[in-house]
């Protein structure tokens, strides 16, 4: 997902003529991202609610691959308290973050309309691009 999302601002940037790309800023992957196509290149979507979810997903991916799956005494335990109460597929044991089919699937269809969302603002900004420059040709 970290690939696709940032060969696709990369791309969008490109449409955009924006010199500035999603390398230049700092934060995860998905934080660069969403300030690049919000503030830069001004996408509405996919809306606040999906990117905090795929955040919280993207911690639960961290804390399984870079900490074994512990959370216990972690900045992340804070940041993923309320998630891992109501999420799909996920429960704490003893410290460590368990996953079930349920939040794969779950995971799958996030990052499905994630990127659903996300092509639909490119086409628009593709629609606009075009408009623009068949205005100058005219």
């Amino acid at each position: 997902m970290e690939k696709q999302l940032k060969l696709f601002c990369r791309d969008t940037g490109i449409v955009a003529q924006k010199r500035i790309s999603v390398g230049d800023f700092r934060g995860s992957m998905l934080e660069k991202a969403r300030l690049f196509l919000h503030r830069l290149v001004d996408f509405q979507r996919p809306p606040a609610l999906l990117w905090d979810q795929l955040a919280n997903m993207y911690e639960v991916r961290n804390a399984i691959v870079h900490d074994a799956g512990s959370i216990k005494g972690t900045p992340r335990a804070a940041r993923l308290g309320e998630y891992l109460k109501h999420a799909k597929g996920l429960r704490v044991s003893s410290g460590f973050v368990e996953i079930e089919h349920d939040f794969c699937t779950d995971l799958f269809e996030t990052i499905r309309r994630f990127f659903e969302e996300l092509h639909s603002e490119q086409r628009a900004l593709c629609e606009r691009v075009a408009s623009r420059v068949s205005k100058i040709a005219d």
